[in-house]
């Protein structure tokens, strides 16, 4: 599932039970918003998953997912497996309980002395 174009497909020919969107797959939060749109008008439940991606992006789909009542499904957890996150900031996770923050937008920026970390390590 990688657009809007694709979950319509996947709901005309009842492929599904439910949606697994992925911001990064989708191209970001507005495609996203539109297949969970589209999977609420055709009464299925959705999912919000993700790759191998920092915080900032798993913030977004937080966001996203506790936006939508028929996204009833995350699964946002690889940011714990990346060796340096360069993201400050975002959402917290503590036993299974996601926690968004009280700051403008997703609440996540990306740290700034991690690209000068970065540039000495090449």
């Amino acid at each position: 599932l990688f657009s809007p174009a694709d979950a319509l497909k996947i709901i005309k020919t009842e492929a599904a039970d439910y949606l697994n969107i992925k911001l990064m797959k989708a191209g970001g939060i507005l495609p996203s918003l539109k297949i969970a749109h589209l999977g609420e008008a055709a009464g299925l439940r959705c999912m919000v998953g993700c790759m191998n991606e920092s915080n900032l992006s798993i913030s977004a789909g937080a966001h996203l997912h506790a936006s939508q009542s028929n996204i009833v499904f995350a699964d946002l957890d690889t940011s714990f497996f990346l060796k340096v996150d360069p993201v400050i900031g975002g959402i917290k996770i503590n036993n299974g309980m996601v926690t968004l923050t009280e700051q403008s937008g997703i609440g996540a920026e990306v740290d700034p002395t991690w690209f000068k970390k970065l540039k000495k390590a090449f």
